[in-house]
């Protein structure tokens, strides 16, 4: 999350959320859990199935800056995440047949015409980012000019309202790379939340599986950058994630905040 002045800047790093009613955060927990979802819609680890990651992108720059002005400036990574199109992988690249064929025999020259190659690449891959930067911008800007006279409370709670309708709203979300093969895909998300886990398709809304922490007997890392989750009648989930002690450390303290909450009920 982040609290700013014009000049000045505090980044907190905070994946917890207790409170998911919007209705019922206090004013400033809602600013916490307003910047945290902010923060995943700007790292692209928010599904885009169902949501117009640009339109919130645009209420999220009404309420910094107020209504649209051609004047005003922004970087578009700082709103929404961009990047190359899917099938660029599958175009063919100047200069680029994936074996050395037509480089000649290695010795003098060869050096350089291995630079040329992924320089022309990196070269190309640079244009077309920058090429989906201007549409993202300018479907941004369209949406944003609709939002013309929404006031900045207002344009914090429509985002809000727009993103609560996400199972995994104000969790936790890690990149993770499964190890074993019983899904499809092996990168997917790791939803942490107060009550469950979930296991996502990357930038889809819909769960693969969900697990809550009463079925959940152990977690940890084995070693590092991996993690394990052993679950009740189901294979042990084993992930390769860097984020293995985040991930721990948000689910032992939803942990111990259900324990907590279940000891204060009264008997």
């Amino acid at each position: 999350a982040v609290v700013s002045t014009q000049s000045t800047g505090i980044f907190f790093k905070l994946f917890g959320i207790v409170q998911f009613n919007i209705t019922k955060c206090d004013p400033l927990e809602l600013v916490f859990l307003y910047e945290l979802v902010c923060d995943q819609i700007r790292r692209g680890l928010f599904p885009d199935d169902k949501f117009s990651l640009t339109e919130l992108a645009a209420l999220r720059l009404q309420y910094l800056q107020g209504d649209f002005s051609p004047d005003k400036e922004y970087t578009v990574s700082d709103v929404h995440r961009v990047t190359l199109p899917a099938d660029t992988s599958n175009k063919p690249r100047k200069n680029s047949s994936g074996t050395l064929r037509g480089l000649g025999t290695l010795g003098k020259g060869t050096i350089r015409k291995l630079k040329d190659l992924y320089t022309d690449t990196e070269r190309e891959d640079e244009l077309l980012l920058a090429e989906e930067e201007d549409k993202a911008r300018n479907t941004i800007n369209d949406y944003w000019k609709t939002k013309a006279g929404l006031s900045k409370g207002a344009a914090q709670q429509e985002l809000l309202k727009l993103t609560t309708r996400w199972l995994a709203f104000g969790y936790g979300i890690f990149e993770v790379l499964i190890v074993d093969n019983r899904f499809r895909e092996q990168e997917l998300w790791l939803a942490v939340g107060r009550n469950d886990i979930g296991i996502y398709p990357r930038n889809k809304s819909l769960p693969l599986e969900v697990h809550t922490y009463d079925s959940i007997i152990s977690f940890g890392a084995p070693q590092v950058n991996v993690f394990r989750i052993t679950i009740e009648g189901h294979a042990p989930l084993e992930m390769s994630t860097p984020e293995f002690l985040d991930i721990a450390r948000l689910m032992k303290t939803y942990i111990a905040i259900m324990v907590k909450m279940k000891q204060e009920v009264p008997k």
